[in-house]
C-alpha cells in the first residue's frame, strides 16, 4: 500500500536524478554545446523538474494537512515545503531564461549563481523530508503500540 509520504519520497528521489543530471550536464566538458539547446533544456526544466516540484509541494502540503492535528509544531512540515518552494523558484529563473533564449552568457551567469544554491536547498529538502518521515512513522507506530 503506498502512502503519501511514500509517494512522496519517489517524487523527491525523481526530482533528485534530474537535478544531479542537470548538473552534470552543466559541469561536463560538453556544457556549451549542451546548454544552449535552448528547447531540450526548457522541456527539461518545465516537464520532469517544476512540474514535478509543484507536485512534490502539493503532496507536502497534503501530508501536512492530514497530519498537522496530531503534531504541534508544524516547523517539520513547513521547512521542506520552504525548500521545495525556493527550489522551484531558483529553477523557474533558469527556465524563464531559456524560455526567452537569453544569450549564453546571460544563461552561464544565472546558472553559475542559482547551481550552488539549487544544490544546497535540494540537499535540505531531502534532510527535512526525511526528519519528516521518521517523525512521522515513528508517531504512527507509537499509536499502533497502545
Amino acid at each position: 500500500m503506498q502512502t503519501p509520504t511514500s509517494d512522496a519520497e519517489l517524487k523527491l528521489l525523481a526530482i533528485e536524478s534530474e537535478l544531479k543530471l542537470f548538473k552534470l550536464n552543466y559541469e561536463s566538458k560538453q556544457a556549451d554545446r549542451l546548454m544552449s539547446n535552448y528547447t531540450w533544456i526548457s522541456n527539461v526544466l518545465e516537464e520532469k523538474i517544476l512540474l514535478r516540484l509543484k507536485t512534490l509541494k502539493e503532496m507536502l502540503e497534503k501530508i501536512k494537512s492530514e497530519y498537522i492535528v496530531d503534531y504541534k509544531m508544524t516547523k517539520q512540515f513547513d521547512a521542506p515545503i520552504y525548500h521545495c518552494i525556493e527550489l522551484y523558484k531558483l529553477v523557474n529563473e533558469i527556465f524563464q531564461l531559456y524560455k526567452t533564449r537569453a544569450s549564453f552568457t546571460d544563461l552561464s551567469l544565472k546558472l553559475h549563481h542559482n547551481m550552488p544554491k539549487i544544490n544546497d536547498n535540494m540537499s535540505s529538502l531531502k534532510n527535512r523530508f526525511y526528519i519528516l518521515k521518521n517523525n512521522l512513522n515513528r508517531g504512527i507506530e507509537m499509536d499502533d503500540g497502545f
